[in-house]
């Protein structure tokens, strides 16, 4: 783990030394990419994950007032609103540029899961793609 952030991860318990990571980044993906204890990386992981259930009330009635201001403002809908002052011409263009680079980058993410399932030595976890894959990344940079 790099200095800088086992640095961070510090606190002073009563004399003791220890570390501290959160679900704040850049604890967070510290951990995850080289926190070595798999148990821990999947904790943080499923807490990550499952953060703030409650806020779900909150970011509907924030889409709500969003749909609502955009037609106030003459638009359709939120999103042909936030287009509005971008280079995309419509939410058609927008789907379609996404479908491709989906279309475009699916062989290629298939082959490096693959890779990084050849160095994981149980079957690879959603908690354990950033821990293997820099190891991957690193032993590539040794060849």
């Amino acid at each position: 783990m790099p200095v800088s952030d086992i640095a961070s991860a510090e606190f002073d318990d009563d004399g003791v030394l220890k570390y501290k990571f959160t679900l704040q980044m850049p604890s967070y993906i510290a951990y995850m990419t080289y926190g070595k204890n798999q148990k821990i990386r999947e904790t943080l992981y499923k807490a990550y994950v499952t953060r703030s259930p409650e806020n779900a009330e909150i970011i509907d009635e924030l889409l709500s007032l969003k749909d609502e201001m955009s037609k106030l403002l003459g638009f359709k809908n939120f999103a042909a609103y936030s287009l509005a002052g971008k280079m995309a011409e419509d939410e058609k263009s927008v789907l379609g540029f996404l479908e491709n680079l989906i279309q475009n980058s699916k062989e290629q993410a298939k082959i490096e899961l693959a890779e990084i399932q050849k160095i994981a030595p149980l079957t690879l976890q959603s908690f354990d793609s950033g821990f293997y894959s820099e190891i991957l990344k690193k032993r590539k940079v040794r060849y």
